[in-house]
């Protein structure tokens, strides 16, 4: 009788209560769940706006005004796209070459890797660069920036720039593309004067 009382009792009393209890667990279960797909949803919607393509043995000229500015070869290229981001990735062993406006090779620059972020103009050569003008001028460095807007050069890294007179080594450069103005701003080596 008591067993079948405390049946009765738990029964009747606690159905609300564990009622109760069950909503409460769900309620608050599903709301960070909610929360959650939220996030996924909005990570997928930007994931979507995120795109990118590859390709390869690539050779690709960049015209201004009708004339070819650059030309580049490649054996690989992944462009990336994303937020107001676009830029251009090419890697394997890189040959640009720059021309001139009356279409004539001005420099050539061999590197590892080259990015070209088309927003800010800006290409980043990477890795075993080497600069090399008409006028046999040659710039060796890990890292340069060539700035397509007003067609200069840049670079904080170590430099090594060799001519038929001189040979000079540094820290930091600005200058032309075509390395016949240029300061390097700590500056050591050999130069010969006249």
């Amino acid at each position: 009788m008591i067993l079948n009382y405390s049946y009765h009792f738990f029964s009747k009393a606690s159905i609300p209560f564990i009622g109760a209890l069950l909503f409460l667990g769900v309620f608050t279960a599903c709301q960070p769940y909610e929360e959650t797909a939220q996030k996924q949803t909005k990570g997928a919607l930007e994931d979507s706006l995120f795109r990118f393509t590859e390709s390869s043995d690539v050779d690709v000229s960049m015209m201004e005004k009708g004339n070819r500015f650059l030309s580049i070869r490649s054996p690989f290229a992944k462009s990336y796209q994303s937020n107001g981001n676009n830029f251009t990735t090419f890697s394997g062993g890189v040959s640009i070459q720059l021309f001139d406006s009356l279409q004539m090779i001005q420099s050539q620059v061999i590197c590892s890797t080259a990015t070209y972020n088309t927003v800010t103009n800006i290409f980043d050569f990477v890795g075993d660069v080497r600069v090399t003008s008409t006028e046999n001028r040659k710039l060796f460095t890990e890292k340069l920036l060539w700035f397509r807007e007003d067609r200069h050069i840049e670079t904080m890294a170590f430099v090594s720039i060799f001519t038929e007179k001189d040979t000079l080594y540094g820290y930091g450069l600005h200058g032309d593309e075509s390395l016949e103005n240029y300061e390097i701003t700590k500056v050591s080596g050999k130069i010969t004067l006249d």
